[in-house]
């Protein structure tokens, strides 16, 4: 890879680690409130499928700009073997 390249691959994955920030937060802290809840003697229902759903749906906004990131890396360098950011 070029240093231009890598210059461009930093900014990309920068790029992505900043986009996807708040929503990577949402979903910790959607986590641990379900796992505070599975704890607890008496299981609120409600709250706990409230929160499962947001679950889901954080997870699927997390993927779609996951797959947004790997096709502007793929566009921009091509099959050449780095890896794109957040691809996992």
């Amino acid at each position: 890879m070029t240093d231009e390249q890598k210059n461009l691959w930093k900014d990309i994955v920068a790029s992505f680690n900043t986009e996807t920030l708040e929503v990577r937060k949402q979903l910790a802290v959607r986590k641990i409130e379900l796992r505070t809840l599975w704890s607890q003697p008496e299981v609120d229902e409600a709250r706990v499928e409230k929160l499962s759903n947001e679950v889901a749906d954080l997870k699927a906004e997390l993927w779609k700009m996951h797959d947004k990131y790997v096709l502007k890396c793929r566009k921009t360098f091509g099959e050449k073997g780095w890896e794109c950011p957040g691809h996992n």
